[in-house]
């Protein structure tokens, strides 16, 4: 059982499915067919292609001839012997796994503790396990679809759950399974290892180090009822695999087999993920895109894989610090919001059905739907803390409210007026500014908006 997969997304609380992802490469690369010797964009220190999985075989003469010697003519052409040609046997797929795997430890910096024997898994079988996970986390994926579609993130007659299961059977490629130990290759061969199957295992061969030295799986436990926790803890795992899986692609592929695995990259369906709302695309890539710059960022302070080794004994808190990986360096924590009972507010027809915390990454990517990228960011980049509550009422009618806090009250206002010159805020919404601290409540109604305001009457109307 899968218990806390990590294709979870925003929103989403249960999160031990670690995936390879087949856009992986087209977010990373910035070189469409990288020479040995390039310099990576996620490696610091590039190592030139100097190897391949086989070696080639050695070329072998097509006429044999004695050094200083000239053949004596003769009236009669003889043919020259025919060479016996050498053959390099082919190595055992066990033999291959460990030397991929020995090469990831050595790049990576981390020695196995344990042997890992990948699995091959169809992507029929791949679809059935991710029912069988998502099925685990069936409530929490309802509760987001209604904030979605609440924020206006997501069609109203859309459904969240299948767009998911959509998304991850298209895009995996592998999977690492952190609770039962167990890695998969999705769709390849146990005969025949292609480009993209052998950096896909260097990735969740990755995982597997992580496992043995750090006990992600615990780690992961331990942060699953905070989602802002939650998903910066993924992007240092899936960062970390991501840098170690491209410094491989450079050092340990020769130029064809480089060129080899961008190709299969490129000729994966992806209309799964391009029809996909942007906040599940966004949400899908951060952990690895935005989790590569981080664990880079921390490399590039001269510590190198160290810093990045003690960062799993005090991981990143919130995707503020993924993002802003000076504020993490510098532990900037979040701070810590709590929220009234405003179900109580409300009456007893009322309960509170959801609560988290949405987190910088979360606010940016909705503000991105509303407003320029760049506004976007500045907009959120002030965040500090934050704690929401998605609220039931009769008729299936349903409250959200939202308490942030900012790092300066110029950063409080930078946020609200971002989200008033975007239309944001609808007429029955309400955002409000005290200091800091600014209040977002979106409602079916007026006096369902004003009764949760009067928990918080020093608020100002923005």
């Amino acid at each position: 059982r899968l218990r806390r997969a990590q294709h979870s997304h925003p929103l989403m609380r249960k999160t031990a499915l670690i995936p390879a992802l087949l856009l992986l490469l087209l977010a990373s690369c910035s070189q469409p067919t990288p020479a040995p010797t390039a310099e990576p964009t996620l490696s610091p220190s590039p190592t030139p292609a100097v190897a391949t999985l086989a070696p080639e075989p050695t070329a072998v003469p097509t006429e044999a001839q004695v050094p200083g010697s000239t053949p004596a003519p003769t009236s009669t052409p003889v043919a020259a012997p025919t060479p016996t040609a050498t053959t390099t046997p082919t190595p055992e797929p066990s033999e291959v796994y460990s030397r991929i795997l020995d090469a990831v430890a050595r790049e990576r910096g981390l020695a196995p503790t344990e042997e890992v024997h990948p699995q091959f898994m169809t992507r029929e079988d791949l679809e059935a396990t991710l029912v069988e996970d998502l099925e685990e986390n069936a409530e929490d994926i309802l509760h987001a679809e209604l904030v979605y579609k609440m924020l206006g993130l997501m069609p109203q007659d859309a459904d969240l759950y299948q767009l998911i299961l959509d998304l991850y059977t298209e895009q995996v490629a592998g999977f690492y399974d952190s609770e039962t130990e167990e890695l998969f290759l999705i769709a390849g061969s146990e005969d025949k290892l292609s480009a993209l199957d052998e950096i896909t295992l260097a990735h969740e061969f990755t995982h597997a180090l992580q496992q043995q030295h750090f006990d992600i799986d615990s780690m992961l436990e331990a942060v699953e009822d905070n989602n802002d926790a939650s998903t910066a803890l993924r992007a240092l795992v899936e960062g970390d695999a991501s840098v170690a899986q491209f410094q491989y692609l450079i050092a340990q592929l020769a130029r064809e087999r480089q060129i080899e695995a961008l190709t299969g990259s490129r000729n994966v369906d992806s209309s799964a993920f391009d029809s996909a709302p942007h906040i599940l695309q966004q949400s899908l890539m951060f952990p690895y895109v935005d989790g590569a710059d981080f664990v880079t960022a921390l490399q590039a302070t001269a510590a190198g894989w160290d810093i990045v080794d003690n960062a799993y004994s005090n991981p990143p808190a919130s995707t503020e610090q993924v993002l802003h990986p000076q504020r993490y360096l510098l532990g900037e924590a979040p701070v810590e919001v709590s929220l009234p009972d405003v179900a109580v507010a409300l009456g007893v027809d009322w309960e509170d059905v959801y609560s988290d915390v949405m987190g910088e990454f979360f606010i940016r990517t909705y503000l991105e739907t509303r407003t320029t990228a760049s506004a976007a960011a500045d907009a959120a980049a002030g965040w500090g803390g934050d704690r929401f509550a998605l609220l039931r009422g009769p008729g299936d009618e349903y409250a959200l409210v939202s308490h942030l806090e900012w790092d300066t009250a110029q950063d409080a206002r930078e946020f609200l007026d971002t989200m008033s010159s975007s239309n944001s805020v609808s007429g029955e919404d309400y955002l409000g500014l005290e200091g800091t601290r600014t209040l977002w409540i979106l409602s079916p109604s007026g006096e369902i908006t004003g009764q949760i305001r009067s928990l918080w009457r020093e608020f100002q109307v923005v």
